[in-house]
């Protein structure tokens, strides 16, 4: 038993992992063993406690915190860096709002262009995820990630609306990669004009749900969004900075947001922090007007001195051209395994961040179905607890989905020993599905 109230876990209940520290690709849990961590945390994109990471927040310790009404270089410092550095060669970007989170970030932001377009709809996709306060718990239409309380016995009990949403339904081109001659607007969008009439934003994202939308797609839809009038912002939460191997996965497309959603991996994952980033057309509407908000710990001294670090070093170790190396060699070896196992269903990503979906025999559990509730052992469990038995942490995504997201510093040595612990793992998925009759 614990005092402690975990995320999604019933009162009273511990997490079945528990790590101690980390050092790298290597984390240490509770019960002694090291293991190699290949997702405990999407944000580590410099692995668990880079030294330079560590030694920024260490100096910065030493600082001062005066909150976010009095100013303080380092963070005019940090804004500067994100800008030149991650964003180099991006001359639509204006400005850069600290945050404590995300979904700090993509509330205050869709909140934003309410107040813009004087339109109050929300427009997401169908299993998104963006945050968990606010606006942004409010387009997160998640079944297992979107804050309502999943009964033990079964059976959900939902949160309060705060605001209209609006749903598109999950792309074709999210879960498969596109065929050729693939149509975004008929296959993917037919309702999206719809949707967004009269909307004030529309928000995507690249990972959430299951989902690797496309360039066409984010093109598409951002074009739609223009021709209705919405803001279109960006979520980069989990895929910002590299992970995918380009900087911003928007950076696959043409189009450009007007906003950017950015946190995770923007610290390296040693404090929690979020940013917005404001095209300068939003900058200009905002014009001569003081946006009337703050927060104790907004830019706090150990979060700007992260960042900076962060996208330094992942610009001078050319990580982002790495993560894209290492996903080409990726992608053809996480086929090969799908193709030798009836468990599963699929594989898509880029770069460093790859889902596997696998055959889950109880449907009810599928991605986009299953709220959390009653008492189950997903297939994504027994895989999970199978590779972990072999020294590797490859974490679940949701009731079907496994999600490979290693830091961009990763070997290849240990990429390929995670690979070979999946493939191994991945037999019981085999055996649950022959056990369960399914085809």
């Amino acid at each position: 038993m614990t005092r402690l109230l975990s995320s999604m876990s019933a009162p009273g209940q511990r997490h079945a992992l528990q790590a101690i520290r980390g050092r790298g690709t290597q984390l240490t849990l509770a019960d002694g063993r090291t293991v190699l961590d290949v997702g405990a945390m999407s944000a580590n994109l410099l692995g668990h406690c880079h030294p330079e990471v560590v030694a920024a927040v260490q100096a910065a310790a030493e600082s001062v915190n005066v909150g976010d009404m009095v100013g303080y270089p380092p963070r005019e410092q940090a804004a500067d860096d994100i800008l030149d550095i991650a964003y180099a060669g991006e001359d639509w970007t204006g400005s850069v709002a600290l945050f404590v989170s995300s979904s700090e970030a993509a509330d205050l932001g869709l909140a934003l262009a309410q107040m813009l377009t004087g339109r109050n709809p929300l427009v997401c996709r169908r299993s998104s995820y963006h945050g968990g306060v606010g606006l942004a718990r409010e387009v997160s239409h998640h079944p297992l990630w979107n804050t309502s309380l999943a009964s033990l016995a079964g059976g959900v009990l939902d949160r309060p609306s705060l605001a209209q949403t609006r749903e598109i339904p999950m792309p074709e081109c999210a879960r498969v990669f596109p065929a050729p001659g693939h149509d975004c607007a008929v296959s993917c969008l037919a309702g999206a004009p719809d949707a967004l009439r009269d909307a004030a934003a529309v928000i995507m994202d690249y990972s959430q749900g299951g989902a690797v939308p496309s360039a066409q797609y984010q093109d598409t839809l951002a074009g739609m969004a223009k021709a209705a009038g919405a803001m279109w912002i960006a979520d980069e939460t989990v895929t910002g900075l590299g992970r995918m191997g380009h900087g911003f996965a928007f950076q696959r497309g043409s189009s450009r947001p007007d906003m950017v959603t950015m946190g995770k991996g923007l610290t390296g994952g040693a404090v929690p922090a979020g940013a917005l980033i404001l095209s300068k057309a939003v900058v200009e509407a905002i014009g001569k007007r003081r946006w009337m908000t703050s927060s104790t710990y907004r830019g706090h001294p150990l979060a700007v001195a992260a960042m900076s670090a962060v996208v330094k070093v992942i610009d001078r170790d050319g990580l982002v051209d790495r993560a894209a190396r290492l996903g080409a060699t990726l992608a053809p070896e996480l086929e090969s395994i799908a193709a030798s196992h009836p468990c599963v269903r699929g594989v898509i990503g880029e770069g460093l961040s790859w889902l596997i979906n696998l055959a889950e025999p109880d449907r009810s559990l599928a991605e986009d179905d299953w709220s959390g509730d009653g008492q189950h052992t997903p297939m994504t469990t027994a895989v999970h607890e199978a590779i972990l038995d072999q020294g590797v942490l490859i974490p679940e995504s949701s009731g079907d989905r496994l999600w490979i997201v290693p830091p961009l510093v990763i070997s290849e040595g240990d990429l390929a020993t995670a690979l070979e612990a999946l493939d191994s793992a991945l037999v019981v998925g085999d055996r649950m599905l022959e056990t369960a009759g399914v085809s």
